[in-house]
């Protein structure tokens, strides 16, 4: 399937960030979210990794470096001359940024077998109907290794150490499952779910996140989920949250604490 970034972002099939949201607050959030986005710097720096990583995205075509501190008059003729030229203009250090990512993954062989050997198809849009609920759904994939039958989500992140936990806070189950499942509805069969995870910031520590499959199956359910609060909120025009609400204790913490009796 061929369409552009902006045909793809105009139809009107439901997403995995879109449904993230309304997981994890609700319709109203997710509506919200998605008429007044705006990407902030760190966004920006990501999609910038994106195209410098991933193969065969024209990253020197869609980019220019602009050495010029952007508070002096120089430095803001030539950011306006990159943009009239059509090209996004980085700072120097979102530059190295940019570079310091893009060198830690290729330097590293299995990442860069994932990315760059063998058949493959990078930011793939999809569109399917999800098997279970019927519902349309859209995916953008960053990357299928059709050679090794394997998905790979390229995320840019401040600390690669905190990343694991980061990855069920911002229900990246989910979004893997839709994407999972977007590959398999288009004929596609997956067989190993990766996460590379980038550090925005120098020393650039990166890792493959192998994605298990109860991993996988977790956000298959929650995806349902997210598609039955959706299709409620819809049906009832209730999509805000609702007034009242529970506080619940975690697992690990009541865990620890089931055999302490209270002081008081």
């Amino acid at each position: 399937m061929t369409m552009t970034e902006q045909e793809y972002r105009a139809r009107p099939e439901l997403n995995a960030s879109y449904l993230k949201n309304v997981l994890a607050r609700s319709v109203a959030y997710a509506d919200w979210a998605a008429r007044s986005f705006k990407a902030t710097p760190a966004m920006e720096l990501g999609t910038a990794a994106h195209a410098r990583i991933l193969p065969h995205q024209g990253f020197f075509e869609k980019y220019a470096l602009c050495e010029l501190p952007r508070n002096t008059k120089a430095g803001k003729d030539l950011a306006a001359s990159i943009e009239e030229e059509g090209k996004i203009a980085l700072t120097k250090a979102q530059w190295d940024a940019v570079e310091g990512m893009n060198e830690t993954v290729k330097r590293d062989p299995v990442m860069n077998a994932c990315l760059n050997e063998g058949q493959s198809l990078t930011e793939h849009p999809f569109l399917f109907q999800h098997p279970k609920t019927g519902h349309g759904m859209k995916a953008l994939l960053d990357h299928v290794n059709l050679a090794q039958n394997a998905l790979i989500d390229l995320k840019t992140t401040s600390d690669i150490s905190s990343y694991a936990r980061d990855f069920w806070y911002r229900c990246v189950d989910l979004q893997l499952a839709q994407y999972r499942m977007a590959c398999r509805e288009n004929g596609i069969e997956i067989e190993r779910v990766y996460v590379l995870a980038v550090e925005s910031s120098a020393p650039y520590e990166a890792q493959l996140f192998e994605v298990p499959e109860d991993a996988l199956r977790i956000g298959e359910i929650r995806l349902i989920e997210a598609l039955l609060k959706y299709d409620e909120a819809v049906a009832t025009n209730k999509r805000g949250l609702p007034t009242f609400s529970t506080i619940e204790v975690p697992a690990w913490l009541a865990n620890q604490y089931q055999s302490t009796e209270s002081p008081f």
